[in-house]
């Protein structure tokens, strides 16, 4: 089977994906059809494929975050402004970064909101981090530190108030 054959498969699948609402794994599938065309040279198809896989992450998120799965939504929210990003939509980025924002602050100052783990919110870190808001990167790293104490990853902990000293 051609690599061509692969793509061409690999797109079938993500449009019956789609059409399943099975969203996440179309954009999934979408994101790496993309990859091969980038490491390919062909940037008008990356930049199309991203865009498409980041509407697919979009549309995921949107059920999670009305469903009240916000931690979630914003994991997917995160995927999809990166592929926006990548397909050269920075109006469709920005608001998947404020989706994030809307989530994160929720859970400034109170942990107990929060239902991931630690590497969760060190996802989110590495976000705002990616983003230069290292304020917003530091404080999500502190929380990660301190969810990784609650969760007895000392060592983890450690690393995640590492990430925070580096942003403060």
């Amino acid at each position: 089977m051609s690599e061509e054959d692969i793509s061409q498969r690999l797109t079938e699948m993500a449009q019956e994906a789609i059409r399943e609402g099975r969203d996440e794994e179309a954009a999934l599938l979408l994101w790496k059809v993309g990859a091969h065309f980038g490491m390919l040279g062909d940037e008008e198809k990356f930049k199309e494929l991203n865009g498409e896989a980041g509407r697919c992450y979009l549309r995921a998120a949107e059920r999670l975050w009305e469903n009240g799965k916000g931690l979630e939504a914003s994991l997917l929210y995160i995927k999809a402004a990166k592929c926006f990003k990548n397909s050269g939509d920075e109006g469709l980025a920005q608001n998947c970064d404020r989706r994030v924002r809307e989530y994160y602050s929720t859970l400034e100052g109170d942990l107990a909101v929060f239902t991931g783990t630690s590497r969760d919110l060190k996802l989110i870190g590495d976000y705002f981090r990616a983003r230069g808001s290292l304020r917003d990167a530091g404080r999500c790293y502190h929380l990660a530190a301190e969810r990784a104490e609650e969760e007895g990853r000392q060592i983890l902990s450690g690393g995640f108030y590492r990430d925070a000293g580096d942003c403060f």
